[in-house]
């Protein structure tokens, strides 16, 4: 991991060059006048000095930036190597804007799950791919090993098994949620084994209460034949289930959820409000996961291209129709002073 001022003139760094698309200026220029901005006590001067010489022979950043593996994470030469592909579909301004704003956050106190949840948004959002995307971010040298460990597990079970219950399994709230589980007691959730049951007594007390419903009810109505049965089945249920409620056997175990106490073991990645958000998220799409996540706990959003819509091209629109206005206007004039001059609109053959 680099030094915080590494990733300010890192966030400066793709920010210019931004501004520098936007006013027509191209790469070469860009990284030509740029050095002269950056602190020459960082590394990144270096860095732009070396792209300048290798732009110029390749064309393209991402070769450059591959060979500063030592400098550049992984997974911004896989951003700008993805939008300098010609038949991507990443546009190279939303690429500067992603880096740019993962440098901003990684240069104020970053979390390990906030790099992570705005990485994997990139992947998702601008469709780069699970499995290239993913070892890139087991490449980075950020992620400790258990991190790694988990995203290995991550890149082999996407698609398979939904992001929210993998983060809400290797999150804090769910050792909250396994010791709230089992300590509830409920009586229908109990297993009850059947083979150390004392069946004498459970027919003694289940008849006992269906011989007094029978008689409190007219066994002629079908309505109270179904009932009498349903009261006959619950009565069994209640009757066993006293008989066995004091088995050892059954006051270890767990309710109706079936969770393993092996879980204890699993090395949590994420905290309590992440495990929470992911929690209330699951069987919904991804997007409304990071955008919790974004609202809760201020975790960087990723920027997304704007539609273009008709109102926004409306300006030029107007500036075209009014210049064929004026053409056809000053055409009826002519036409008016005795004729239109045709030979403007033919060519001469010498």
């Amino acid at each position: 991991m680099l030094l915080s001022e590494e990733y300010i003139e890192q966030a400066f760094f793709f920010e210019s060059f931004i501004e520098s698309l936007e006013d027509g200026i191209t790469t070469q220029e860009f990284l030509h006048s740029i050095r002269g901005e950056l602190l020459t006590t960082a590394q990144l001067y270096k860095a732009v000095d070396f792209m300048l010489t290798d732009v110029k022979y390749t064309g393209v950043l991402a070769i450059s930036m591959r060979l500063l593996n030592h400098y550049f994470s992984p997974f911004q030469t896989f951003i700008i190597s993805e939008s300098e592909r010609e038949d991507g579909h990443l546009d190279f301004k939303i690429a500067l804007q992603i880096l740019a704003r993962e440098a901003k956050y990684r240069s104020n106190n970053p979390t390990t799950q906030g790099v992570f949840f705005y990485q994997f948004e990139t992947l998702c959002r601008n469709r780069l791919g699970y499995v290239r995307g993913l070892d890139m971010l087991i490449k980075d040298d950020f992620y400790n090993a258990d991190w790694k460990e988990w995203l290995t597990i991550l890149r082999r079970q996407i698609g398979f098994v939904p992001l929210a219950d993998m983060i809400f399994y290797r999150s804090e709230y769910y050792k909250i949620y396994l010791s709230r589980i089992s300590s509830r007691q409920f009586n229908r959730t109990k297993k009850i084994d059947l083979s150390k049951l004392n069946l004498d007594k459970v027919h003694e007390i289940s008849n006992a209460n269906n011989s007094d419903n029978y008689q409190s009810h007219n066994s002629n109505s079908n309505s109270n034949k179904e009932h009498l049965n349903n009261s006959y089945n619950n009565n069994y249920y209640v009757a066993a289930n006293n008989c066995n409620e004091n088995t050892p056997e059954n006051n270890d175990e767990l309710d109706l959820f079936d969770l393993s106490n092996d879980d204890t073991d699993v090395v949590v990645l994420f905290g309590e409000r992440e495990g929470r958000i992911a929690f209330a998220t699951r069987n919904k799409e991804p997007a409304y996961l990071f955008a919790a996540l974004s609202r809760h706990l201020g975790y960087p959003s990723v920027p997304r291209k704007k539609n273009v819509t008709e109102d926004e091209n409306i300006i030029p629109l107007l500036k075209r129709r009014i210049e064929q206005l004026e053409n056809r206007i000053q055409l009826l004039e002519e036409e008016q002073r005795g004729g239109i001059d045709l030979n403007r609109y033919i060519k001469s053959s010498s």
